[in-house]
């Protein structure tokens, strides 16, 4: 991906099927080794990812019966429901599936196909209740975009994006998401302010006995505030990289934290 592109992920949420696109680099031989194994993440012994088990891919049959990666000159899918008798190697196991012509500008796309289209609904509003904050921590990807096309329902489309400045030391997030609904159109602004503590030992991250030597973690705390720089005091995430779910804070709290 050239320097001057914005990152971006984009979710286009159809009944049967979501399709996931990204204009990343793409996929490399260590990537598709990684995502047809169980326990051999890329980011085992690196801080400041998700990711490190190596189990996170497969979760997507918990919705899905049939995933197809297309990124670069890579093409292939994964087949597995929970009724097979294949002990799971439908998950670790690729076929190869035919290109389809992307969008310009995607480089890999991911195509679930769903398992069950009777939650449809239930599966829409997960896409809906996707935080305000949602891209605060995530050191690279600036913008989200969602498309939902339901039966008798106008398409929804709802983009987040941020912008980040410093100034004398002081770090401010500004966050935008927009709805469109048919012709109606609304978009809600959030500012944080947020402060960096360095990286301290954590007990929680005693790792080495695992062969994990990562035992120090950043902690950021963060706080929304209105137009007028007051502070926005309602319940809000807690994160490691990505929101976990809401404690009872008043502000953000973002740490590597082992889920």
């Amino acid at each position: 991906m050239a320097d001057s592109e914005e990152p971006f992920l984009a979710f286009k949420f159809y009944p049967h099927r979501i399709i996931i696109d990204s204009n990343e680099d793409g996929f490399s031989k260590g990537n598709i080794r990684a995502i047809c194994s169980v326990g051999n993440s890329m980011k085992k012994h690196s801080a400041g990812y998700i990711g490190e088990k190596g189990i996170g891919f497969k979760s997507v049959f918990k919705i899905a019966q049939k995933v197809h990666i297309q990124s670069g000159p890579f093409s292939f899918a994964f087949l597995h429901t929970r009724e097979d008798d294949d002990g799971g190697l439908g998950m670790i196991t690729p076929y190869y599936e035919d290109t389809e012509e992307l969008p310009t500008g995607v480089r890999t796309r991911m195509t679930l196909t769903l398992l069950d289209s009777t939650k449809l609904e239930e599966r829409a509003s997960e896409f809906r209740d996707v935080p305000d904050t949602f891209l605060m921590f995530l050191s690279r990807l600036q913008r989200l975009s969602i498309e939902l096309y339901q039966p008798d329902n106008a398409s929804t489309a709802i983009q987040y994006s941020k912008r980040e400045t410093k100034e004398n030391g002081l770090y401010t997030t500004f966050l935008a998401k927009t709805t469109r609904k048919g012709k109606e159109e609304s978009t809600f602004r959030t500012k944080v302010l947020f402060h960096e503590e360095r990286p301290s030992r954590s007990p929680f991250r005693r790792g080495e006995k695992q062969g994990n030597s990562i035992d120090r973690a950043t902690v950021i705390l963060a706080f929304p505030v209105d137009e007028h720089d007051k502070p926005v005091l309602k319940q809000q995430y807690t994160y490691a990289f990505l929101p976990l779910r809401l404690v009872g804070f008043k502000f953000l709290i973002q740490a590597d934290f082992v889920t």
